[in-house]
């Protein structure tokens, strides 16, 4: 297996670091285990190509020297994966995370993706009250072609803005999901007592060029009576937005020191990777809409 490893190394399917991190990981296991060092390299692998964890199945699909008859069984290979201490279940602690679809996760990142998965659930599953005639008469201003009769998916987002603290807009380019997003901010301004403290951040700062200038474009067309003089936020990078430092490699803001923030419009969210998702959501306050 040492070998196969070396070869794929070789090759570019994995790197360095990979086989490193296998043959650490089969030392701190007790001494020679093929089946472990290949678990945790191509675990390793598998996060450097952008994955969250490795299907024991879809293991093969790393290495451009297949070899398949060289690769262990998934159903047997996660009973001797087990038998090490390399390994645990979720809830264990272990440098490696082996869950019941056979799914095999660094440590730090099945972590990580608990945290979000159960942050964003709560978010999800929460309601809030919210005045129901003042807000039918703010989505009449803002979608005067609406009527209970024609309501279309931007008229339904901005009504859901209302009533859930997380709302996910998806769509291809020109479906309107950036004109959408203006007259939310808009409405929830309009809803408010007080002004909302509003954030903008996308992860790349070309992005939130272009986030700027298409909220300020979509703005132009707006209903002036539900416009407020409250002024645009500038919208930054998600790095800027929580505090990175570098030399530390950590964040100002986190679960002990929250954004001060009401509402936060996060575009391109499709590219951000878990590690980055789990310190936003750490520093999001759980009244702040997402």
């Amino acid at each position: 297996m040492n070998k196969l490893l070396q070869q794929a190394c070789s090759q570019g399917d994995i790197q360095p670091l990979d086989l490193e991190i296998g043959l650490f990981l089969e030392k701190q296991s007790g001494g020679r285990n093929p089946e472990l060092l290949l678990a945790a390299a191509l675990a390793s692998a598998a996060v450097g190509s952008g994955h969250v964890c490795l299907p024991l199945e879809q293991a093969g699909s790393l290495l451009v020297q297949k070899n398949p008859d060289r690769l262990p069984d998934p159903g047997s290979w996660r009973k001797i994966l087990f038998a090490t201490s390399a390994v645990g279940r979720p809830g264990e602690t272990a440098p490696l995370i082996l869950d019941q679809k056979s799914r095999l996760y660094l440590y730090r990142f099945f972590q990580a993706e608990q945290r979000v998965a159960k942050n964003l659930k709560t978010r999800a599953m929460a309601v809030t009250t919210v005045n129901t005639n003042k807000g039918r008469q703010l989505l009449a201003q803002l979608f005067p072609q609406q009527n209970e009769e024609r309501i279309n998916d931007q008229h339904i987002a901005a009504a859901l803005a209302l009533l859930k603290p997380l709302l996910i807009i998806s769509g291809g380019p020109g479906t309107g999901k950036t004109w959408t997003v203006a007259r939310i901010l808009a409405l929830m301004q309009a809803m408010s007592e007080t002004p909302l403290r509003v954030g903008l951040a996308t992860p790349t700062g070309k992005a939130a060029a272009r986030l700027q200038e298409s909220i300020r474009s979509a703005e132009k067309n707006m209903d002036l009576q539900t416009t407020t003089t409250t002024r645009l936020p500038q919208a930054q990078t998600l790095h800027r937005l929580l505090g990175y430092r570098p030399m530390a490699d950590d964040f100002s803001y986190n679960a002990d020191n929250p954004l001060h923030l009401d509402l936060l419009i996060v575009d391109e969210a499709s590219m951000i990777d878990l590690t980055l998702m789990d310190v936003l959501l750490a520093a999001l306050p759980s009244s702040c809409r997402l």
